[in-house]
């Protein structure tokens, strides 16, 4: 390509060259032709004052022979006897006198032609001056040129010798080339069938290793599944009035605000399975080791206690578990529902939020419509999660589920072909990874979550399922017996305490063990506080 460019700059400044060479010759020659003129001309009138001369000289001659002189004689010596002439003839008459005055005209005709031929030479030798010194110049620049121009030419010839050079090179490297990708060509068809060959083992072999992971994965998943025994914590007070507990944990495990856990009895070998006693809520991390939670739900017969031990899927100490959500996200209480009592929105939000919130991470998630998004994220040094980026996943491309994920949770939400579709790819890398699959109601459930603020929808978006119906109560009876809270006050100031405090409300090491009596508010078959009046109460008398 190099070359080919010397060249064409080469080509152009010869062309450029020749163009200028052509246009100083033309016009030196126009100025030339001018002067040429002007010289012709000159040489005319030189010729015809010669001619004139040569007449007057010829009449000069004959007057020089009437006169008796001598054809040598010059004009001095003619003018001289002629003076001399004119001495002795004075005072003779006009017509002796003719040729004296014949004799001054001619000779002053000749005085006149002689100075105009000095005049003319003088012209015609500063005109061949001139033009000696164009003609000088002009063979000056003509030179100058030539030289150029041969210059040019002897460029060009090298200019084009190496391109000469240059093309049977590139022809004998294109030929080179074609001969090696020929044989490149051969080559890969001979990789590519001996890969196809190879890809064929791989596959028989791929099948058979895929059989034994199908296998181990399902008796990993039979025993990852269901034995979650391992705890996060234990509760070690609880107050049961303010409706707070003390945790054994706390920041050295990484512990903060806003994570839920679900309690359960210490007597519980399987948490996954066991029945939680209540939930709480982590309110003030108090120390390495010690954190408050409130309690949000409990059950007043089976009341938290310390000792009880408490789990989350979602938080791990000095981890964070990583999720996989699978199908349509709808968590009860949350979205408005329809007529078929599905609801419009999906909760995936929530969802992520919920389990980012307790520490946990979500690396894949499907859309409403069932594509599979993958979350890119990464865990600073101080333990807080970043959300890089969002994409969609490729599971042919390289993408797959990481074998440290916790759980693949699976959406309760009705599914179309495409969700259907994905949920299976889902499934499939789940079993191959050994992770274990759970419903987004039982993750709530072993996460002790509880929707606080429950949401319905009203007008258009209201849904009668969503607003409990007035229960249908039969008119009581009465039974005779007066509650402690209708009696006077005289009446119940007549009861005595036992002197025994309900375990309800003791705190830490001052809880002490029941003596074994039963609070009248729990008997059975209690008998009356008092007689009865025989009267009912308005709120239980009939209309």
């Amino acid at each position: 390509m190099k070359s080919d460019q010397g060249t064409t700059i080469v080509m152009i400044v010869f062309i450029l060259l020749s163009v200028l060479l052509m246009v100083l010759c033309w016009t030196f020659y126009s100025g030339q032709k001018d002067n040429f003129q002007k010289f012709e001309e000159a040489n005319r009138k030189v010729t015809e004052l010669e001619g004139s001369l040569r007449t007057v000289n010829s009449d000069v001659d004959t007057l020089k022979g009437i006169i008796g002189a001598a054809p040598t004689a010059s004009i001095a010596d003619i003018e001289a006897r002629n003076i001399a002439y004119a001495t002795q003839t004075a005072g003779t008459a006009d017509t002796t006198k003719g040729y004296t005055e014949l004799l001054d005209d001619r000779i002053a005709k000749l005085n006149g032609v002689t100075k105009e031929l000095g005049d003319a030479n003088v012209a015609k030798l500063a005109l061949e001056n001139r033009f000696a010194a164009l003609s000088e110049n002009m063979r000056n620049q003509i030179k100058i040129h030539e030289d150029a121009k041969l210059a040019a030419e002897k460029k060009l010839q090298e200019e084009q010798g190496i391109y000469t050079q240059s093309m049977a090179l590139r022809s004998q490297m294109q030929k080179q080339l074609e001969e090696e990708n020929q044989a490149t060509h051969r080559m890969a068809a001979e990789a590519i069938d001996q890969a196809k060959q190879e890809a064929a083992r791989t596959k028989n072999n791929l099948e058979a290793v895929s059989t034994i992971n199908e296998r181990l994965a399902e008796e990993l998943a039979g025993i990852r599944s269901p034995m979650l025994v391992q705890e996060d914590g234990a509760v070690v007070s609880v107050n049961q009035l303010s409706g707070v507990v003390n945790l054994n944990i706390g920041s050295a495990s990484g512990l903060r605000n806003g994570i839920t856990f679900a309690v359960f009895d210490p007597s519980e070998k399987n948490l996954a399975e066991a029945r939680s006693k209540g939930s709480i809520e982590v309110s003030q991390i108090l120390g390495p080791n010690r954190a408050e939670a409130r309690i949000l739900q409990t059950v007043i017969t089976d009341p938290i206690q310390k000792g009880d031990l408490i789990y989350t899927p979602v938080w791990k100490p000095g981890l964070h578990p990583r999720f996989v959500l699978s199908g349509r996200m709808l968590v009860p209480g949350f979205g408005s529902r329809g007529e078929d009592n599905t609801t419009l929105e999906d909760d995936l939000k929530d969802v992520i939020n919920l389990i980012l919130a307790n520490g946990g991470i979500v690396d894949y998630y499907m859309t409403s419509d069932g594509n599979i998004v993958k979350i890119n994220s990464r865990i600073d040094v101080q333990g807080k999660l970043h959300i890089l980026s969002e994409e969609p996943a490729n599971f042919q491309g390289g993408d797959k589920i990481l074998q440290e994920t916790a759980f693949l949770v699976k959406g309760t939400g009705e599914a179309n072909a495409l969700m259907s579709a994905n949920m299976l790819v889902l499934d499939e890398q789940a079993k191959i990874q050994g992770i274990p699959s759970i419903t987004l109601p039982e993750l709530l459930r072993r996460m002790g979550w509880r929707n606080a603020v429950p949401s319905q929808g009203y007008g258009n978006r209201a849904n009668e399922s969503d607003i409990a119906p007035r229960p249908i109560r039969p008119m009581p009876v009465s039974s005779g017996i007066v509650s402690p809270l209708y009696m006077q006050q005289a009446e119940v100031a007549k009861r005595t305490s036992p002197g025994n405090v309900s375990p309800l409300y003791l705190e830490g090491p001052a809880m002490k063990t029941s003596p074994g009596t039963v609070s009248p508010l729990f008997q059975k078959d209690r008998k009356p506080v008092s007689a009865s009046t025989g009267t009912v109460s308005g709120i239980f008398g009939g209309q």
